[in-house]
């Protein structure tokens, strides 16, 4: 089996679950998970954007490295929720998802932000001011994290 039909019946696997069919059927729970997914996302970018905005030289006189150890963990927070509630948002609709160009788009947007964090953290740790490097790299997350928000709200509606 080559690997497009893989992830095609893997999909189709999801979508026949239990869980799913729970989704689909249930009045308020896949709005609920939907909620859930918002105030991931809100942690998420509201977090990150703060500290990026904060590398590219806003509000100078909250100390970065102070910033960066209080947002990093929610930040962490926003995108495991973002991950959990984002499988169950997938579940009911896996076959058509995994065909939809934004819907992968996002997904490969999530992965490079993710890198781009850890490699921050990685490189720089909790600096007490960003180098040039490193305001770029903040500037490159918050398009990113942008984009993945956005791209998850296109995604509704497409």
């Amino acid at each position: 089996m080559d690997a497009t039909a893989w992830v095609e019946t893997y999909a189709s696997a999801i979508e026949h679950s239990p869980l799913a069919g729970t989704l689909r059927r249930s009045a308020s729970l896949y709005p609920a998970v939907n909620l859930g997914h918002l105030a991931g996302l809100v942690l998420l970018v509201g977090s990150i954007g703060l500290l990026d905005l904060r590398a590219l030289g806003a509000g100078r006189s909250v100390p970065f490295s102070a910033l960066s150890r209080w947002l990093t963990p929610i930040g962490v927070a926003g995108l495991l929720l973002e991950i959990a509630t984002g499988v169950l948002l997938f579940a009911p609709d896996a076959t058509a998802l995994i065909h939809s160009k934004i819907f992968l788009a996002k997904m490969g947007l999530m992965v490079v932000g993710a890198a781009n964090a850890i490699l921050f953290v990685g490189m720089y740790g909790h600096p007490t001011e960003p180098t040039p490097l490193a305001k770029a790299m903040a500037l490159f997350s918050l398009l990113v994290w942008i984009a993945v928000g956005g791209l998850g709200r296109i995604l509704g509606y497409a």
